[in-house]
């Protein structure tokens, strides 16, 4: 009865200590004007809130997430597409994943990304979309538009 007793404290503690981490893909705006981001998501059921700060506040204790004004959002939940209009020197949080083992393990739930503003368009679709992110010590995934 002692050992069920201590497997069980150990079992109970080993679960409470484990820890998880999170991953969020931003696309952050560098760029000298508004852009348009239009990115299809695989299932709506999943889909995260879209969530703005500036990019300064990236990797700080404080983010600062806001949800992103009505305005300047839409999404169409027949298709999955997400339009996001951001302004200069803002970032955007479109996907969140708890403890994402990287690139060539996991994967989102993103299936395309298109951006276009001042610099030109970009497009990406399926893998390609989710390798554009890279890895941070914060352990956040950033696209950088500029």
């Amino acid at each position: 009865m002692k050992l069920k007793t201590i497997l069980l404290i150990i079992g109970l503690t080993m679960f409470l200590t484990s820890c998880t981490t999170l991953s969020e893909f931003i696309i952050v705006n560098e760029s000298n004007s508004e852009i348009e981001i239009e990115y299809k998501v695989k299932d709506m059921n999943l889909m995260e809130s879209v969530r703005t700060t500036s990019p300064d506040k990236l990797g700080g204790m404080n983010q600062d997430w806001k949800p992103i004004a009505e305005d300047r959002l839409q999404v169409d939940k027949a298709s999955g597409i997400v339009n996001v209009k951001l302004p200069v020197n803002r970032a955007v949080v479109i996907e969140s994943k708890v403890d994402y083992g990287g690139h060539d393990e996991g994967s989102i739930n993103i299936e395309s990304i298109k951006i276009k503003g001042g610099s030109g368009e970009r497009n990406f679709v399926g893998k390609e979309a989710q390798t554009q992110f890279k890895k941070q010590e914060n352990n956040s995934y950033v696209m950088f538009y500029k």
